[in-house]
């Protein structure tokens, strides 16, 4: 008797083993999907361009030499972008839970 309802519990185990483990593959698909999406979407966007170049004088181009500027303001530009982003994000977020 104890046997036979051994083998029950085994099977209800092995049945929610396989519940969890199907879910488990569904949200892996799911985040496959999405990674694709993102791929696919990233490959839309077009190419970035190269940082501004130094004025053409013969003291900023030695400066320029040494102390690349024009790619610090490329990236201090990129920083400023991102920054504002996330302010209008946050500000887009509060209005929605206010409503």
């Amino acid at each position: 008797m104890i046997g036979v309802l051994n083998a029950i519990l085994c099977v209800l185990q092995n049945l929610l083993l396989a519940v969890l483990w199907a879910g488990a593959t569904v949200v892996n698909a799911l985040v496959l999907a999405i990674a694709a999406l993102a791929a696919v979407v990233a490959l839309l966007l077009p190419g970035m361009p190269d940082p501004p170049p130094p004025p053409a004088s013969g003291v900023l181009e030695v400066f320029a030499w040494f102390y690349p500027v024009g790619g610090l303001l490329a990236g201090l530009l990129v920083f400023v972008t991102l920054w504002i982003t996330v302010v209008a994000i946050k500000a887009a977020l509060k209005w929605v839970k206010l409503l």
